[in-house]
């Protein structure tokens, strides 16, 4: 999510609060063969079926079957270890 956070940088997420778009979250997802995997990126929109979600470098938009979404957290702070 360069250059927005950086490897090794620190986020602190809050389980509960309302994620809105451009909000940046921590997105954890299953891929096929059951593996889980976490991502930060920026929130763009959600509907029954898919999680849309943006990333700077390169910048494109992710989409996300929502079955596969485990969850999504809100990031609400970040800092350098």
């Amino acid at each position: 999510m360069e250059p927005r956070y950086f490897a090794g940088e620190i986020v602190y997420i809050h389980p509960t609060r309302t994620i809105h778009k451009g909000a940046h979250i921590v997105l954890q997802v299953r891929d096929q063969g059951g593996e889980l995997h976490a991502y930060i990126k920026r929130y763009v929109s959600g509907s029954n079926e898919h999680v849309v979600v943006a990333q700077y470098n390169p910048a494109s938009e992710l989409r996300f079957e929502r079955g596969a979404v485990e969850a999504m957290h809100l990031i609400v702070k970040s800092g350098i270890r």
